[in-house]
């Protein structure tokens, strides 16, 4: 699915004033390994990546590093890094830092979110303080993507803290362009690095982050005028009488209904290949996207690489269809009790679906979700949370479908 994205002439001539997600209250946590809307913040603006990864051209853009070079038949990776970087406590970044900080992955796995670590990487050593060696246990080209999604951080800080997946680093230290500035629970101001490796192409001095509780109060700012640039679903948001208000759909990561398959019965494939017969997505799209969105390939694969799809294919992926998903849950043993919900022996398919708190879109679809599964016997409630729970959940898996 797309965000609905806004831009609008700058309110103060220097300071952009801007939102990433709809996330309420701010909790001083940038710890860039978190999700979350501090997270979200450290994670660019403040700590930096070896190479940008471009997902729509399927490019990598030096960033940290300069240049990769694959070696001994694409199991290992030398990289060059980047000459003249400081974090910005004035200290060198090097390649001990990029080494603590694979290793660090490793040792505390909660932490490896791009999951380096188990797409291959299985050795990360320094050749000098500008080089960096990667090796594999197997071939595996596409672990690019994993490698170049670590933020790096500072050795000379992260080493002397105990448990980095517990560490909220309130205050952070990075090689990126904006250095933390203020910090309240409904504003975050970041300011321009002057040391930062790229100074020349910054254009913006201070970044405004203002926390919204919910999608309302968030487009009524934009109708205002209030912010500079919007990442958010906004209904029929071409009606805006403010022509400043340009708009645009990129493409987003794709949203999916998501089971935790730790448990009984989301590790049955068939069970979920009934689910996924029994959603109507278009009517999920037109409504409670406003028509704001495009279902997602069953391959899960963005349009950049749309080249990859195997047209002879197409005729094999599922698409929405009742009678083949009452089948599906049949075979999965599934049956109507006198409750109408479906039950296998003392499993009943009645759970809540978990949501962010004031993400009206999200919500409206599963709304909309809940309603389409009861006619199968499928009972679930929709539940919205705080989005910190709601990511802290699906980390801990203390969830049943999000």
């Amino acid at each position: 699915m797309l965000l609905t994205v806004l831009l609008l002439t700058f309110v103060f001539a220097n300071e952009l004033s801007m939102i990433i997600s709809v996330t309420g209250p701010f909790q001083r946590n940038f710890n860039p390994y978190f999700a979350g809307a501090t997270g979200y913040m450290a994670a660019g603006f403040i700590y930096e990546t070896l190479f940008y990864s471009n997902t729509k051209t399927g490019t990598f853009v030096p960033w940290l590093a300069t240049e990769y070079r694959w070696g001994s038949g694409y199991k290992e990776i030398t990289l060059k890094l980047r000459s003249g970087v400081k974090w910005q406590d004035g200290n060198p970044f090097t390649a001990d830092d990029v080494v603590f900080t694979f290793e660090m992955l490793k040792k505390f796995p909660a932490l490896d979110t791009p999951g380096v670590w188990k797409a291959g990487v299985s050795e990360v050593t320094k050749i000098d303080n500008q080089t960096v060696r990667i090796k594999l246990s197997t071939v595996n080209t596409l672990i690019l993507y994993n490698i170049f999604g670590v933020y790096i951080v500072p050795k000379h800080i992260w080493e002397k803290v105990e448990d980095p997946s517990k560490f909220t680093n309130e205050n952070p230290i990075g090689t990126g362009a904006f250095l933390l500035d203020n910090f309240s629970s409904q504003v975050v101001t970041l300011k321009k690095n002057p040391n930062y490796w790229n100074a020349s192409k910054l254009k913006v001095e201070r970044i405004r982050i203002p926390a919204f509780s919910g999608n309302e109060s968030a487009q009524l700012a934009v109708a205002n005028g209030e912010l500079d640039w919007a990442g958010i679903n906004y209904p029929q948001i071409e009606k805006l009488p403010n022509k400043d208000i340009k708009f645009w759909f990129p493409e987003g990561n794709p949203v999916f209904l998501f089971f935790n398959l730790s448990k009984d019965p989301f590790k049955d494939v068939t069970l979920r290949k009934a689910f996924a017969y029994a959603i109507n997505t278009d009517i999920l799209i037109k409504v409670g996207m406003t028509n704001y969105a495009v279902a997602t390939n069953p391959v899960v694969i963005k349009s950049g690489y749309s080249y990859l799809i195997d047209e002879r294919l197409k005729n094999n992926w599922w698409k929405y269809d009742p009678k083949m998903a009452e089948k599906l849950f049949a075979q999965a043993g599934f049956k109507k009790g006198k409750d109408g919900i479906l039950a296998k022996g003392n499993i009943k398919l009645s759970y809540e679906l978990l949501v962010p708190a004031g993400w009206t879109d999200w919500i409206a679809v599963c709304e909309l979700l809940s309603q389409q599964l009861k006619d199968y016997g499928v009972d679930f409630k929709v539940t919205p949370i705080d989005f910190g729970e709601y990511l802290q959940r699906i980390r801990e898996k203390r969830f049943d479908v999000v």
